[in-house]
């Protein structure tokens, strides 16, 4: 027994130098009226991810501003919305109608998640206005770039303007804020980004992550592989 018990001291003891410790900001639990002090600003608030990482940030307490830049309300009640009414043009496109409820119904969800007060969202219909883009961020200590290209765009410039365009503006504003109250920006690229490759989004998200690291060079770059989650179509798990 002590023999065994000396072996498992030797391993506690055994210092790795390719350990680093860090100091993290976590929330230990609790309700989610509790506040954990951070407040962030996510951009692309009707994409696959974002929804999923705001109810996450909600529960721990974290006040959380969605940016969407869709033409519904989440704070509207169902049966006042402009896309369910007789007057609305794109009521008897089925695909339409299903596209608009779907990204409404991920923010919907998000009421049932967090405290009254931590929840905000911001409606901002063009993210390539940097008054528009600072007007979503004031206050926020942490920014969150989801914003990715529609995977039905086909033009070069809608591509641009998704994954080179948006990031750039982002980028600038979070530089003039960085301290006061800006700390950190989080933006999401893709795996398998490459200036040369064939892949249109590739090839322009790679451009994006070039000119965020030169405006903001603390920024944290997220390159993910598949991410599943609801709103999946495009792939072959969807």
């Amino acid at each position: 027994m002590k023999a065994s018990l000396s072996k498992v001291n030797k391993l506690l003891n055994f210092s790795n130098k390719r350990i680093q410790t860090l100091q993290t900001h976590f929330f230990g639990g609790g309700v989610p009226s509790q506040n954990s002090g951070i407040r962030v600003c996510i951009f692309g608030a009707n994409s696959g991810i974002a929804p999923v990482i705001g109810a996450k940030l909600l529960d721990c307490g974290t006040f959380t501003n969605m940016v969407h830049r869709h033409i519904l309300d989440v704070e509207i009640p169902w049966h006042e919305k402009r896309l369910n009414k007789k007057s609305n043009p794109y009521r008897g496109n089925p695909l339409t109608a299903a596209n608009y409820n779907y990204t409404n119904d991920s923010l919907y969800n998000l009421r049932s998640h967090g405290d009254v007060g931590l929840r905000y969202f911001t409606y901002a219909p063009d993210v390539t206005n940097e008054w528009e883009v600072e007007n979503a961020i004031k206050d926020c200590d942490v920014i969150i770039n989801c914003i990715g290209n529609n995977p039905v765009l086909r033009h070069m410039e809608d591509f641009e303007e998704a994954n080179i365009i948006i990031p750039r503006v982002i980028a600038k504003v979070c530089a003039r804020l960085k301290n006061n109250p800006v700390k950190r920006l989080i933006h999401f690229s893709a795996n398998g980004v490459d200036p040369d490759s064939y892949n249109k989004g590739l090839r322009t998200k790679w451009i994006g992550e070039q000119e965020v690291r030169e405006i903001f060079p603390e920024a944290t770059i997220i390159r993910p592989t598949e991410i599943l989650h609801s709103k999946m179509t495009n792939s072959f798990m969807g």
